[in-house]
């Protein structure tokens, strides 16, 4: 059984209206580099802003291009 990679910690998202909500994160895998991928599931618009409390060493999240 493969273990599970640690998951980065207090991931939220800042509306442009300071609304706050959390971020929904999915494992995608490892990138060339061997670092573990997050890719954030929420939608983002072009001024959210993304806040990290723990990204945990060798990870790395991936955002979704604006659409």
């Amino acid at each position: 059984m493969s273990e599970q990679p640690e998951r980065p910690q207090g991931v939220y998202i800042t509306k442009a209206n300071g609304r706050k909500i959390i971020c929904e994160l999915a494992y995608v895998g490892k990138d060339a580099d061997g670092l573990d991928q997050w890719e954030c599931a929420t939608p983002l618009d072009s001024n959210d802003v993304l806040h990290v409390d723990v990204l945990p060493a060798k990870s790395s999240i991936v955002l979704r291009p604006v659409q």
